[in-house]
């Protein structure tokens, strides 16, 4: 019998949400720690943060609630829409989680 890859399972909407949530609140934290206490470089800290966390969500949700249709899985599209998720993931999850939500409800 094999074991079951975790990164195989798939979450729905409200699953992706709470981890969005949560880094969401891991980065403010983080930047308002950074900017209180005057970390040395807490710029470049900041954007690894940021980057990092893109590539949680990324393997964490976007894997997970993502299928892509056999047309579109090419390396072109798959890496654009990836990265783009990675680099500005504050702003294309919600973005994700509504269009995923309009396409279930209605």
């Amino acid at each position: 019998m094999q074991s079951e890859d975790p990164n195989d399972r798939k979450i729905g909407i409200l699953q992706g949400l709470k981890s969005y949530a949560i880094a969401l609140a891991m980065f403010a934290l983080a930047c308002v720690l950074a900017w209180n206490f005057d970390w040395p470089g807490e710029g470049i800290s900041m954007v690894a943060l940021y980057l990092g966390i893109g590539v949680w969500l990324g393997r964490s949700v976007f894997n997970r609630m993502i299928e892509w249709h056999p047309v579109y899985n090419t390396l072109e599209n798959v890496s654009r829409v990836k990265l783009n998720f990675i680099g500005g993931w504050i702003f294309y999850y919600p973005f994700l989680f509504w269009r995923l939500w309009v396409a279930k409800v209605l």
